[in-house]
């Protein structure tokens, strides 16, 4: 065995980064003019139908004079009739282009006319919460509709232990196939349509029969989930299930990304909960932890660049990000500065895209001229997606003012059509390109997180559900500013380990954690160490590690062993297969006081130990 430029770091990027395969609730399988099949095989008919009319494109309509003042004398935000006119717009998605049916969302304006969507549906109840509190329908109209989609829901659509599928015939409830292997239950669907569920819940708080009975129906649909279940016998929650075809999907809801709410509603089940370890066992045993600077922004969790828009989004819809913190940060900070980063990158426009800069940013999932994809800085093709900068208002008021400002006066009647804004835009085709459609899930955070930016509502609304905050205390999640790892930063390569107390710290900050568990908060630094060994015959290895607090072997990304030490030195083994060949290989350190050694050995078929001397820490 041998170790090729080995290189040791100090830095917060402690824990495995996120796992690749996290599609957004629209798949790239099926896109937007997908001819996928109905339960019986049969080809779906992606044209509309004569129930609803094409995009009135008339220009988005006069906000009027907003330099006056209200009632009250007081100066009225010159944004507000902006916003409420941005909110309208959207808000007629989900009421006037609802299935006439069940009242359900449609997944999109384009695809076929009996498609609903559950996440779309959990975006709906929340878009109607807020056409309530803003007089776009009265009370009572929102009641009778949140009264007939829930009844729907709860008698006539097919539900999978609990769970719903992505797809539904908004007509007959039957489940739609939303790819192959993808025909029963979608548990982040569930978690984006339960999310909603729980708000109108708390919001129809009234005594007469109406919204007495939707806060019935709505309780009783929340103690049948059985989150439980979705473990698959593990300790980590797999996002779909068939009766058809078993787990055969095989994803793992791993962060990070947009299925951070999943596992919140399923720790705080009252019936079916799994338990608060699997928050970090599953949901952050990934690549989660990212730590690095981009355009002046450190991120905290996420991928590069912050990847899609929509991961900041849609678990904070509701969950309110503004005073909780896990071990990892604080999302809102966390989702602040991927937003600014998003502006920062389309500033900057290194792919040379027209129309990008500090009006027009922000990259998420939607339609584009050649069908559909998850749009990134690191995955861009030029289209840029209204929702993605609106949609992070609460973070980025200011920037995504500026977007909305560009938006609705400049692009004007080729973005704004009969429900708000287009679902993305294209400057750089010839002509200038439009979409012609709208998605319900990206229609959905535009009018819910101006509310969240201008009232708070659908965040207070949510959290005052007895079940979620004591769930987030189960996690480790709290409001104490100093929660986490009291952890100095440290930047470089090395070939020994250096002398800390000669060097100087980028930054103190609080540090996510490379174990499972929490960490005992006396715990101030963190080493990486990484290399590569050459294996010689294929076969079997067994590694050990010793070390004391805590740490973490991982060849070739997978984690081997994870060894939470806890102040004595712990010895822990771990059994790989490994090919003849070089492997990538790490170890995470954590260290409260200093002084201890860290040892790897292993043992293969042709010898019976082999010795690896890391290192003697010393700070």
């Amino acid at each position: 065995m041998r170790f090729q430029t080995s290189v040791l770091w100090l830095t917060t990027v402690l824990t495995i980064g996120c796992q690749e395969e996290t599609p957004h609730p629209q798949s790239t399988e099926i896109p937007v003019s997908d001819t996928g099949s109905t339960d019986t095989g049969e080809p779906i008919d992606t044209s509309i139908g004569d129930d609803t009319s094409g995009p009135i494109d008339t220009g988005p309509p006069d906000t009027g004079d907003t330099g006056d003042t209200g009632d009250t004398g007081e100066p009225v935000d010159p944004n507000d009739a902006l916003m409420t006119a941005v909110q309208e717009g959207t808000f007629r998605y989900f009421w006037d282009f609802a299935h006439p049916d069940s009242g359900t969302i449609r997944e999109g304006y384009t695809h076929w006319s009996d498609i609903s969507t559950a996440g779309g549906t959990g975006m709906g109840y929340m878009a109607i919460v807020v056409g309530s509190e803003r007089g776009f329908v009265t009370r009572e109209e929102a009641a009778e509709r949140v009264l007939q989609m829930s009844t729907f829901l709860e008698e006539s659509v097919p539900r999978y232990h609990g769970a719903w599928p992505h797809w539904f015939n908004g007509s007959t409830g039957a489940t739609i196939a939303f790819s192959t292997y993808d025909d029963g239950a979608d548990l982040v669907e569930t978690a984006l349509l339960m999310q909603g569920m729980l708000v109108a819940r708390q919001y129809f708080d009234g005594k007469d029969t109406v919204e007495t009975e939707i806060r019935t129906r709505i309780t009783r649909m929340w103690e049948e989930v059985e989150w439980d279940w979705f473990l698959n016998g593990t300790d980590t929650l797999y996002w779909h299930w068939s009766p058809n075809h078993d787990w055969t999907m095989n994803m793992p809801i791993v962060g990070y990304h947009e299925g951070l709410i999943t596992y919140l509603l399923a720790i705080a089940s009252p019936t079916h909960a799994i338990a608060p370890s699997t928050y970090y066992d599953g949901w952050t045993s990934g690549n989660y932890a990212y730590g690095k600077e981009d355009y002046g922004h450190r991120q905290w969790v996420g991928s590069e660049l912050g990847g899609p828009l929509f991961f900041t989004h849609y678990s904070f819809m509701a969950l309110d990000p503004r005073e909780w913190r896990d071990n990892y940060c604080n999302y809102f900070d966390n989702s602040r500065n991927i937003a600014l980063i998003h502006q920062a990158y389309a500033i900057e426009n290194p792919e040379g895209h027209e129309g990008y800069g500090e009006q027009a940013w922000g990259l998420t999932a939607s339609v584009n001229p050649w069908g559909y994809d998850a749009h990134s800085p690191t995955n861009d093709n030029g289209t840029i997606t209204p929702t993605a900068a609106l949609s992070s208002i609460p973070f980025t008021p200011d920037e995504s003012l500026l977007a909305m400002q560009y938006y609705y006066e400049d692009l004007g009647s080729d973005l704004w059509g009969e429900y708000g804004f287009m679902d993305a835009f294209h400057l750089g085709e010839d002509p200038d390109w439009y979409a012609d459609t709208y998605l319900a899930i990206d229609q959905g955070p535009i009018i819910v997180m101006i509310e969240n930016h201008r009232t708070g509502l659908i965040w207070e609304q949510f959290m005052a559900n007895a079940d979620i905050e004591p769930a987030l205390a189960s996690i480790g999640w709290t409001k104490a500013a100093d929660a986490g790892l009291q952890v100095s930063y440290y930047e470089g390569k090395w070939n020994t380990i250096p002398a800390f107390d000669a060097l100087t710290p980028i930054f103190d900050d609080i540090a996510s954690i490379p174990t499972h568990s929490i960490r005992n908060r006396d715990d101030h630094y963190g080493l990486r160490f990484l290399g590569q060994i050459t294996i010689d015959t294929t076969g079997t290895y067994t590694f050990s590690l010793t070390s004391d607090d805590g740490s973490r072997l991982s060849i070739n990304g997978d984690v081997l062993i994870d060894n939470d030490g806890l102040h004595g030195n712990i010895e822990v083994t771990g059994t790989i297969d490994l090919d003849a060949g070089e492997h990538d290989i790490r170890v995470d350190y954590f260290e409260a006081t200093g002084g201890q050694l860290l040892e790897l050995r292993y043992a293969g078929p042709d010898f019976e130990q082999k010795i690896v001397p890391v290192s003697v820490l010393s700070h």
